[in-house]
């Protein structure tokens, strides 16, 4: 019974090669999924949505209007679509090689030609803005025909992970590309010490900093296809093996090794074909690091698990301390309809947190047949999911908040139709989700495409915020006012619209932060500013601008005993700390040549005497009165005089 799920596995694979004797392993071209009437749960293919009569006849094929897409869709949208420059038909562009990283993305094509029939391949797109470009190709130096390079793809900042599992007559091999600027090359090719034909060594890769885990799905240490995986650690540019991991209790068909994945010191492997909860039910098995050794931690069984529900099949992602795992497999929303389950450590002891389903799962969607976790966030593929035609899939977000999951989003492609298996293999990064259509027809016949989405996430208003220039201006006075440290969070500010008069009407709008106003008239006036983003949310701010009047001094300088003069307010604002100083130059100015004071205050209208007295001396002066406020007012004012004695005569 194992065997015919390896005879399907291998269909799934997909590499076209001759064994010795009779055996044939066909390539996924040649052979579409097919119902297996006497066994109906082996079509349950790694990764490949049941089709056929039995599911339509549990629903029909719903293509969805663009409001349900945005009803269902919610806070993740659709960025873009990517297709390979060269693509041709039965490139398997995306299969099950697809992974982000920050504003780069890597799509395998193992079913590519360049060097040969399914060669392979794998494409590298960079992201500035919201805008997709595709990089580079890469191609392994040896390549050559039935390599299915691209086959399971990974990155991890500049560096490349690329599975080649029809290598050498399926021994397999593993590849490691490096970036720098903008240049990809190859800095090493990874094959296993122990390494036979028919592992399949690169079934499946997976990177997190200097350590790679690459699977084996079909190496036979613990029984025929029981399956392994392999550690490798780079030094500088230099890669390693450093051990190579096998399920303690493993046994043949086990397929241990057919997903992994890896966070820091922890690894996470599947092994789909387990039978701990029934036939083909499934387990995954945690290994950790301590230095440079590798021990199992804990295996993972689903707590309600059943046989063929294929708990981890192909369907593994780990994130530090939770674990995210497909069951592709499971009933609970009918045959083959699917689940995802949520495990978490504490200390070394991990704990089911949760099982999640499709809110609108029914049989046949595989939901959990591709799954990826970042952080509290999960995204789940279902291939076979019917929304835009049968088996053109779909792809479902959950969310976590304290220990709770809850749905957040169903993603469908824009341009869905039937057959195109969009998601088939899932990717997230943060906030983007890279969702594979092995099976779209853009470039022809299961060209292949992904789908990048987006989590906009609820709009956040823009923040509101103002300056002006002078901070103390007078009536008459142009103002400018500038609103340049305005922001928007997650956007661009489209608007800047002012009231000036606290009216409740703005007077002027701009697409700039800058404008100039001036008041007639002294006083506090409220100066609202309203911006608006690009999402239409908006945001108000108020402030109280103190527009002074004007200080304008007369001075009238007299003579007589000594010298006096009268300072007069003649402007409409109160004049405070006024500095006042006589300077006497010329003659012969024996005392009293210079005098100087302050007034407290002078009132809008109010007049002041200030004096020069004693002044001895002789003849022709210049007289110079000084006078200053603390509001920055000044004034000067000079007179000639003639000075007899104590007394200064003639001043004009």
């Amino acid at each position: 019974m194992k065997r015919n799920h390896l005879a399907w596995k291998h269909l799934v694979v997909g590499i076209i090669l001759l064994f010795v004797g009779t055996c044939i392993i066909p390539s996924i071209a040649e052979s579409a999924p097919v119902q297996n009437d006497t066994t109906p749960m082996t079509m349950l293919a790694p990764k490949v949505p049941t089709a056929g009569t039995q599911k339509q006849s549990v629903k029909s094929p719903i293509v969805p209007s663009k409001s349900t897409r945005a009803d269902t869709s919610g806070s993740w949208e659709q960025q873009a679509k990517l297709l390979a420059s060269d693509g041709s038909a039965g490139d398997n562009f995306s299969s099950l090689g697809i992974s982000v990283s920050g504003e780069t993305a890597l799509i395998g094509a193992w079913s590519d030609d360049d060097a040969g029939v399914n060669s392979g391949s794998a494409y590298v797109f960079t992201r500035t803005g919201a805008t997709w470009t595709e990089q580079a190709k890469l191609l392994a130096s040896d390549e050559a025909a039935q390599d299915a390079f691209g086959w399971c793809c990974d990155i991890e900042g500049d560096t490349a992970l690329i599975g080649a599992a029809g290598d050498d007559l399926l021994k397999g091999s593993a590849y490691v590309f490096t970036r720098t600027g903008d240049t990809w090359a190859e800095q090493a090719k990874l094959i296993a010490a122990d390494g036979a034909a028919g592992d399949q060594f690169g079934y499946c890769v997976h990177l997190s900093g200097d350590t790679a885990i690459i699977g084996a799905n079909c190496d036979d240490d613990k029984g025929f296809d029981s399956g392994s995986a392999y550690v490798f650690v780079r030094t500088d540019t230099t890669w390693t093996q450093q051990t190579k991991l096998v399920a303690p209790d493993g046994a043949s068909m086990d397929s241990f090794g057919g997903e992994v994945s890896i966070s820091g010191d922890t690894i996470l492997i599947g092994s789909c074909f387990d039978d701990d909860n029934g036939f083909d039910s499934g387990s995954a098995y945690v290994f950790v690091r301590t230095d440079a050794t590798w021990t199992e931690q804990a295996k993972l069984l689903a707590s309600d698990g059943a046989a063929e529900d294929f708990f981890s099949i192909y369907a593994v992602s780990i994130s530090r301390d939770t674990a995210l795992i497909g069951a592709a497999g499971d009933d609970d929303n009918g045959e083959v309809s699917g689940s995802a389950y949520v495990f978490i450590r504490n200390d070394t002891t991990w704990t089911e947190q949760a099982k999640l389903l499709a809110s609108d799962g029914v049989a046949g969607d595989s939901f959990g047949g591709a799954v990826s976790i970042s952080g509290d966030t999960a995204l789940i593929g279902a291939g076979g999911g019917d929304d835009n035609g049968a088996d053109s899939g779909s792809a479902y977000v959950f969310a976590r908040t304290g220990t709770t999951w809850a749905q957040e989003a169903k993603l469908i492609a824009s341009d869905g139709s039937d057959g195109d298996i969009f998601g088939w293999d899932v990717a997230l990064d943060g906030d983007t989700a890279l969702i594979g259509a092995e099976w779209d027809d853009d470039n022809g016949a299961n060209s292949g495409s992904t789908y990048v989405f987006t989590n906009e996430g609820e709009n956040q208003p823009p923040v509101a915020a103002f300056s002006w220039t002078p901070q103390n201006p007078t009536m008459h006075q142009p103002i400018a006012f500038d609103a340049s440290a305005s922001s928007d969070p997650d956007g661009t500010i489209t608007t800047y619209e002012w009231d000036w008069n606290n009216d409740g009407v703005y007077e002027e709008s701009h697409t700039t932060p800058t404008t100039i106003y001036t008041w007639l008239q002294p006083g506090a006036y409220p100066v609202t500013l309203k911006v608006t983003d690009d999402d239409a949310a908006t945001t108000v701010i108020t402030k109280t601008v103190n527009v002074n009047g004007t200080i304008a001094f007369s001075l009238d300088i007299t003579g007589g005993f000594g010298v006096k003069a009268v300072i007069k307010n003649n402007g409409t604002l109160n004049a405070t700390i006024i500095n006042w100083k006589f300077t006497l130059t010329g003659g012969s100015i024996l005392f009293g040549e210079t005098k100087e004071g302050t007034i407290l205050s002078l009132a809008v209208g109010a007049k002041v005497t200030v004096k020069d007295v004693p002044i001895i001396g002789f003849g022709k002066t210049t007289i110079k009165l000084d006078v200053s406020c603390a509001e920055g007012q000044s004034t000067t004012k000079s007179a000639t005089g003639t000075v007899v004695l104590f007394f200064v005569l003639r001043v004009k």
